[in-house]
């Protein structure tokens, strides 16, 4: 009878754990977008029936049904036209260059001292769910530091993560992966 080798054994049944563990990686979807230069704020439709349009900055926004372009979003959630803040690749800090998109959501409340906030973090498709999900936590939560930062009550503002599920671009590619990444407003009643 051959003695077993308690370490390899042990190392083979940690390696099998993490694999059942992570489960397995599952591709999405491939879309491509009309590549003709039609208007900004003109509504198109993408190969998978999807609506969108282009906002000033060229960056592509989904409408998800008619009451997303009517500005509703159902229940007490009300969508905004704000655009959404980007980040750079595994990063949760706000560029500066971005801070403009946040003092407009800010002016917003100011104005509207019955409205909450709801912030939404987003991640491109790479790295794990978990990981994913926590970063687009982070970037929620800096977008939600600096709407605090400017004066608005820290109590008006909740924050969520959508991690790597909900892409507005289904490419794999920077292009695709750079408006992934962001943070996005919705206001609440």
């Amino acid at each position: 009878m051959k003695k077993i080798n308690w370490s390899v054994f042990s190392i083979v049944l940690v390696a099998l754990a993490l694999l059942a563990s992570t489960g397995c990686v599952s591709k999405k979807k491939s879309a491509t977008l009309p590549s003709d230069n039609l208007g900004q704020g003109e509504i198109m439709i993408d190969e998978n029936g999807r609506q969108y349009y282009l906002d000033e900055n060229g960056n592509i926004v989904y409408l998800d049904n008619i009451d997303d372009a009517m500005g509703l979003r159902g229940g007490e959630e009300i969508g905004g036209n704000f655009e959404a803040v980007n980040f750079a690749y595994d990063n949760s800090q706000i560029d500066p260059s971005e801070m403009g998109k946040v003092q407009v959501v800010v002016d917003y409340l100011n104005q509207n001292a019955a409205a909450g906030l709801v912030v939404e973090g987003h991640c491109d498709e790479r790295g794990s769910n978990e990981y994913n999900l926590a970063l687009g936590e982070r970037r929620a939560l800096a977008v939600r530091a600096a709407i605090i930062g400017a004066g608005i009550d820290a109590a008006r503002i909740t924050t969520r993560s959508f991690g790597e599920e909900s892409p507005v671009s289904m490419g794999h590619d920077e292009d695709s992966w750079r408006i992934n990444r962001r943070a996005e407003f919705i206001i609440t009643q």
